[in-house]
């Protein structure tokens, strides 16, 4: 009967210490292509990417150094945002030829190629509806012609005032997946 009670209570606590255990999805690729996992609430600065480690620690870790993240379920590559400067970019949608992005430092649009040749840069969505619209349909629609469920979710977003890509992430529109496979 001590045995049985013993074998119980190991069981108990093993189960209380795998279940408080963290588990996360969340996680990044260095340039040097260490996988580091990340917990609690991710953020970005202009520089750093900042989020809690296993033990709940605050970390800190430059952007620039980042090639690949995964946060949310959101897809996160490290693409230009000026001739010299790198940053970690949102995937919003994809085909065959372009990629389009979203830098979350300036809240802006990029259009690259799928050799990461930055095609349109610095894309801002301010003003009106018709001002948004046209903005769209000369600076991302005319990339993305092949798209047509894309472009008609992100113009619906345009005429609901919404920010273009907010019913929109790492859309594949192509044969080809982010990664060319």
């Amino acid at each position: 009967m001590r045995y049985f009670i013993l074998t119980c209570l190991l069981f108990a606590f093993s189960s209380v210490y795998s279940q408080s255990k963290k588990t996360s999805e969340d996680f990044y690729v260095t340039e040097e292509g260490e996988k580091v996992m990340m917990y609690g609430d991710i953020e970005m600065s202009a520089q750093y990417l900042l989020y809690d480690n296993e033990k709940g620690r605050q970390q800190q870790f430059p952007q620039k150094k980042v090639k690949v993240m995964v946060a949310k379920n959101r897809l996160f590559v490290n693409m230009p945002i000026t001739k010299n400067m790198e940053r970690l970019h949102e995937v919003i949608a994809f085909s065959d030829k372009y990629i389009l992005t979203l830098y979350f430092g300036e809240s802006v649009y990029y259009v690259f190629d799928r050799n990461e040749n930055m095609i349109e840069g610095r894309i801002n969505f301010y003003g009106n509806k018709k001002k948004c619209m046209e903005t769209f349909n000369a600076k991302i629609a005319k990339y993305f012609t092949e798209c047509k469920e894309l472009l008609e979710e992100m113009r619906k977003n345009i005429n609901a005032d919404k920010i273009i890509s907010e019913t929109v992430t790492y859309y594949q529109c192509g044969e080809k997946d982010y990664f060319g496979k």
